[in-house]
């Protein structure tokens, strides 16, 4: 068998343990991930994920050195996706989607998911806004923030809610119970302007 025949099954082998995801869905996960001059410096070719979302991948065109990279991410300690290895300077989006999957199935292949995603910075706990305390009278949450929590078409927006949480930085102790009992609509225009804002964390 040549060495190119090689290739070729070696990487539909590889092929198996990932595929293309949606840029919402993508971007979603990736909320809290992108720097700010990244829309500037970089265009998004295509995103990629494991078949359990446990990993995600972005293929990468440089706009001032129009070379191609992609970058994955995986799940730090308090459940942001955050950058877990990178590869810039490739030649073609041919090779990085190629080398993207490769990557991904590498992750899957050794399954150390939480290895992987640890940053070594992260907080002791992450903020989940739809945690209600245990000793809260439900009569006394916002009757919006109940309609959140207990519809089951709103099961969409809880998802959304439980990405951005662990983003929120528990500078404000005040922050998640005005969400949950007297201030949602404002602590929610907050969320939105930072979800929307460019202003994002490092990867």
């Amino acid at each position: 068998m040549g060495e190119a025949k090689r290739r070729a099954i070696k990487r539909v082998e590889r092929e198996v343990f990932s595929r293309p995801i949606k840029r919402a869905r993508f971007d979603l996960y990736a909320l809290g991930a992108r720097m700010s001059p990244t829309r500037i410096m970089s265009e998004e070719c295509s995103h990629w994920s494991d078949d359990q979302e446990r990993v995600l991948g972005v293929v990468i065109r440089d706009t001032t050195d129009n070379d191609f990279g992609w970058i994955l991410l995986a799940r730090d300690k308090i459940g942001r996706f955050r950058c877990a290895d990178l590869e810039t300077s490739l030649t073609s989006e041919t090779i990085a989607v190629d080398r993207l999957r490769g990557r991904i199935a590498k992750a899957v292949e050794d399954g150390d998911f939480v290895a992987l995603g640890d940053q070594g910075d992260e907080t002791n706990y992450p903020t989940d806004v739809l945690a209600v305390p245990a000793d809260a009278k439900l009569e006394s949450l916002h009757p919006h923030f109940r309609l959140l929590t207990e519809s089951p078409g709103r099961h969409p927006s809880r998802s959304v809610f439980k990405e951005i949480g662990p983003w929120l930085a528990p500078t404000d102790p005040h922050f998640v119970r005005e969400f949950q009992f007297s201030q949602f609509d404002q602590r929610l225009w907050e969320m939105y302007l930072w979800a929307t804002s460019g202003s994002f964390a490092s990867m």
